[in-house]
C-alpha cells in the first residue's frame, strides 16, 4: 500500500513539475504575404510527432503586415498583457522585420522571456533602402535595369516566364509596405535605435539560399499567384534534350546556364578605380548578354517559339544578376579560381571567329566570349550568402553567440522543415533554460 502511494505522489509531482511548466509560444510574422505560413510552422511543434508541451500558440490577431512598425509593436504588448490569457513565461519567435518589432516589444513587457530572430534584418537592408529611397520620378538603379531587359527581350513572349516582371511587381509589393520601412539601411533607421539583444535570451537563426535562384523564391512567396517560375528552367532544359546534336545551340545553352559566373569573368578585366567592382559588373553583364543575344539569334534549324525560350532564358539569367548583385548592396570581391569546367564549344566558336573573322561587326564580342570561356583559371564573384532578401551580415549580429545557418531562401524560413535542427537544439535546453520546451 505504501509503495502505491509513493508511486500516486512521484506520478503527481511528475504532472505538477512538467505539466505546470507548459510554454506560451508567441508566432511574429513579417511583412511578406506569404507569411501565415509561419503558423503552420508553430503548430507542427505541438504535433505528436514533435510532442513539444505547448500551452498556447498564439500569432497577432491584431497584426498588420503593412503598419509602421511602431504600431505593430504596440499591437504585440497589448496581446503578451491581455488579462484574459494569463501569458507569463512566453517563447517568441519572430521572422522578417517581424523579429524587428518582437525586439521593441520585449523591451515594454517582460512577460516575454526569451526571443528567436528567424531570417532578420538586424543590421538593416541594403535592398530596402534601394527600393524605399526610389520613386516614379527616380527609381531605383535595379528596376532601371529590369526596364531595360524588359526592352532588350523585344517581341519574344515570356509569358509565365517573365522573371523580370514578376521582379517589378514584387518590388512595388515591398515599395508599399510601410512595416518594412523598420529594416532599410539608415543610421536613424528604427533596427538601428533598437539596443541590442540579450546575449542570454537570444538566439539567431539566418537563412542562406545557396544555388537557389528568383524563380525558387518567388514560388515560395506566393506571390506570383499560380505562375511557377521554374518551368522556365524546365523548358531550357527541354530544348537542350530535344536538340543534343545542334551543337551551336548545345553552345548557347551552356552559355545562359552560366550567365552569371561567365558575367564575372568580363568583369575581372573591366574593374578600374573610376568604375569599380559594380560598374564593372553591370559593364560585364551587358556586354555578355548582347554577345549572347546575338549568338542566339545565328542560331539555325530552331523554331520561333524555341528561339523565344533562349532568349527569355538569358533575360531571366540576366535579372536574377541584377537582384543578386542589388541584395549584396553592389559589394563583392573578385577572385582566381582554378576551374577545368569551361566550355570548349564555346571555346572553339569563338576563338576561330575571333581569329579569322575580324571584318564581322560583332568581332569584339567574339573575342571576349574567347577571352571568357578558353582559359582554366577564371575569376569568380565571391559575395556574402543570402537568403535572396537579406545578407548573411544583415540577418546576423556579433554579440549573439547562439547563431543557426540554415539552407533555405527567405521565404522557406517559416517552414519547420528548415528550423528543425536549430529549433530542437534551442527547445531541448542544451542552450539554456530560457529556450526549453518541455516534451509530453
Amino acid at each position: 500500500m505504501n509503495n502505491k502511494i509513493l508511486i500516486c505522489l512521484i506520478v503527481a509531482l511528475y504532472h505538477t513539475i512538467t505539466f505546470g511548466q507548459k510554454r506560451d509560444f508567441l508566432a511574429v510574422p513579417g511583412a511578406e504575404r506569404a507569411s501565415q505560413d509561419w503558423i503552420q510552422f508553430t503548430t507542427t511543434m505541438a504535433n505528436p510527432l514533435n510532442r513539444y508541451d505547448i500551452r498556447d500558440i498564439f500569432s497577432p490577431s491584431g497584426y498588420n503586415r503593412i503598419a509602421d512598425v511602431n504600431i505593430n509593436v504596440t499591437n504585440l504588448k497589448n496581446m503578451v498583457n491581455n488579462p484574459t490569457k494569463n501569458y507569463d513565461d512566453v517563447l517568441a519567435a519572430g521572422h522578417d522585420v517581424g523579429g524587428l518589432a518582437l525586439r521593441g516589444a520585449t523591451l515594454v513587457t517582460p512577460k516575454i522571456k526569451a526571443n528567436i530572430l528567424v531570417g532578420t534584418p538586424n543590421r538593416g537592408s541594403r535592398l530596402i533602402r534601394e527600393i524605399k529611397t526610389a520613386n516614379n520620378s527616380n527609381p531605383s538603379p535595379l528596376e532601371i535595369e529590369l526596364d531595360l531587359i524588359k526592352s532588350w527581350t523585344g517581341t519574344s513572349k515570356c509569358n509565365d516566364c517573365d522573371i523580370a516582371k514578376q521582379m517589378k511587381d514584387y518590388i512595388i509589393d515591398l515599395k508599399n509596405n510601410a512595416f518594412l520601412s523598420c529594416a532599410q539601411t539608415d543610421p536613424n533607421g528604427y533596427y538601428n535605435n533598437l539596443p541590442l539583444p540579450d546575449n542570454n535570451t537570444t538566439a539567431i537563426i539566418w537563412g542562406d539560399a545557396g544555388n537557389q535562384g528568383f524563380p525558387e523564391y518567388l514560388s515560395s512567396t506566393g506571390i506570383s499567384g499560380t505562375i511557377n517560375l521554374r518551368e522556365c528552367k524546365d523548358r531550357l532544359e527541354a530544348l537542350r534534350k530535344s536538340n543534343l546534336k545542334n551543337q551551336k545551340l548545345q553552345a548557347v545553352i551552356s552559355g545562359i546556364s552560366s550567365f552569371f559566373e561567365a558575367g564575372i569573368k568580363i568583369a575581372t578585366a573591366l574593374v578600374s578605380p573610376t568604375k569599380g567592382i559594380a560598374g564593372a559588373i553591370a559593364t560585364a553583364f551587358n556586354s555578355l548578354s548582347n554577345a549572347t543575344l546575338e549568338l542566339i539569334k545565328n542560331v539555325k534549324d530552331i523554331k520561333n517559339e524555341q528561339r523565344d525560350i533562349l532568349i527569355c532564358a538569358l533575360a531571366s539569367k540576366k535579372a536574377e544578376a541584377a537582384w543578386i548583385l542589388a541584395v549584396s548592396g553592389r559589394t563583392a570581391n573578385i577572385v582566381l579560381v582554378n576551374s577545368p569546367n569551361y566550355s570548349q564549344p564555346l571555346c572553339q566558336e569563338n576563338y576561330y571567329q575571333c581569329q579569322y573573322n575580324t571584318g564581322h561587326p560583332n568581332h569584339a564580342s567574339f573575342c571576349y566570349l574567347a577571352g571568357l570561356y578558353c582559359p582554366t583559371q577564371v575569376p569568380t564573384l565571391v559575395a556574402e550568402p543570402t537568403d535572396l532578401l537579406y545578407t548573411k551580415t544583415e540577418q546576423t549580429l556579433p554579440s549573439i553567440s547562439r547563431t543557426y545557418r540554415i539552407q533555405a531562401n527567405h521565404m522557406q524560413e517559416q517552414d519547420w522543415a528548415f528550423n528543425s535542427v536549430p529549433m530542437n537544439t534551442l527547445f531541448s535546453g542544451a542552450e539554456g533554460a530560457v529556450f526549453k520546451v518541455y516534451k509530453y
